[in-house]
């Protein structure tokens, strides 16, 4: 239940009120206490009702592709989890399973170890590259070195980049996307809703082969096969997202993805010297 008060200061930052709410901080004049048992009801029952959300939003997501993306950019947004927060918890599942089946292979590298002649001819290089006045060769070969000498480090320090590096080429897909489809009506805005579902599907398909691998490694190599479902799946989207017919679907899909592996390509080796530096 709710009781008001004849105060005429506020609790919070005792200002003197001139209404219901402080024109200073905003908090309310009025004191609400309710029963445990009535903010136990309206927190389950929200849960609950997310938890509904996530249900229609993953089926829409994995069976109808292309569909949910269109369904959020035609005004059609209650009903499911917001492109972002569906993109941030498929993320969140997929790298913590990459971490966890990760974990052995970083202890695995702790043992290896670079022969003392590799390391010398390393670092006589990279005497050589400071004489010359070559910096940047000197600081790339010292953080190579780095990563000889501390292999399971460096591992780690990919594993913990990760997250960061993929959110990077969201925009990047959906501008390839935008520019495959100039003559549509549609703004930018919506080829990066899709491109957040794309990814989330992405994601969530590779964090299931990932756990059954973890549950079993004969069952995860068998399931690795599901990875041709990815392109297959983006060109299936492409056409129920932008009402196309299979031909311009299928040659706008094989142009956007043939531009973005390509990119990636460069992005990841990009991303493997870079975090030497992080």
């Amino acid at each position: 239940m709710s009781s008001e008060t004849d105060q005429e200061r506020c609790r919070n930052c005792d200002t003197e009120l001139q209404g219901v709410f402080c024109h200073q901080c905003g908090q309310s004049s009025k004191v609400i206490r309710r029963p445990t048992r009535e903010v136990l009801d309206d927190a389950l029952g929200n849960v609950f009702h997310w938890d509904s959300r996530l249900i229609r939003t993953l089926r829409l997501l994995f069976f109808h592709p292309g569909r949910l993306s269109a369904e959020w950019v035609e005004g059609r947004r209650m009903r499911y989890v917001p492109p972002f927060r569906l993109y941030i918890i498929a993320s969140f599942v997929l790298f913590l399973l990459v971490g966890l089946s990760t974990r052995q292979s970083t202890s695995d590298f702790e043992v290896l170890s670079a022969s003392d002649g590799a390391i010398k001819s390393l670092q006589a290089s990279i005497d050589k590259a400071k004489e010359a006045g070559d910096w940047l060769t000197g600081i790339t070969l010292q953080a190579a070195l780095q990563a000889i000498e501390d292999p399971g480090a460096y591992f780690r320090k990919i594993i913990s980049n990760l997250p960061k590096a993929a959110f990077v080429f969201l925009p990047l897909f959906a501008l390839l996307h935008r520019l495959a489809n100039l003559r549509q009506k549609r703004f930018y805005i919506d080829y990066l809703v899709f491109s957040l579902n794309f990814h989330a599907f992405s994601y969530l398909l590779i964090a299931i082969v990932l756990l059954a691998g973890l549950v079993s490694s004969v069952v995860g190599e068998f399931l690795e096969l599901f990875y041709v479902l990815i392109p297959v799946y983006g060109i299936v989207a492409f056409r129920n997202f932008s009402q196309q017919g299979w031909g311009k679907s299928i040659l706008k899909g094989f142009l956007v993805f043939g531009a973005y592996a390509t990119v990636l390509s460069f992005g990841i080796a990009f991303f493997l010297a870079a975090v030497l530096f992080l």
